[in-house]
């Protein structure tokens, strides 16, 4: 059988901990997307209906990215790793939102979970 998460976040956990816990329960695909509320940018410039209380804020995508350059220098994971970003749908943020998740500024293929309110 093969082992898959495809949700877990980087809010209050370290990246490399996380990935040496899945690789330690076989997991062989492992997705983290974390909310686009979690990114000082999107929160500043949009009223979010909920949003973590505690946890760790982005400063922006570039620091996210470099989350997973850490786990990528690290070579020997024998698990596929995915990455992207959690976006809530709702009208308010759907034009400040695909602006800030644009592809050609995260420097990666994102992987998108959407939740509708």
């Amino acid at each position: 059988m093969t082992r898959v998460d495809n949700h877990s976040h980087i809010l209050q956990a370290d990246i490399m901990e996380m990935l040496a816990a899945a690789k330690a329960k076989n997991v062989r695909e492992y997705s983290i997307t974390e909310h686009v509320s979690q990114f000082r940018e999107l929160r500043e410039s949009i009223r979010f209906g909920s949003v973590h209380s505690t946890g760790r804020i982005f400063n922006d995508l570039k620091e996210y990215d470099d989350e997973f350059r850490k786990a990528d220098e690290q070579s020997d994971w024998n698990m596929k790793i995915n990455r992207g970003l959690e976006v809530d749908f709702s009208l308010t943020i759907r034009n400040t939102g695909r602006r800030f998740c644009k592809p050609e500024k995260m420097g990666h293929t994102p992987l998108f979970r959407t939740r509708t309110r």
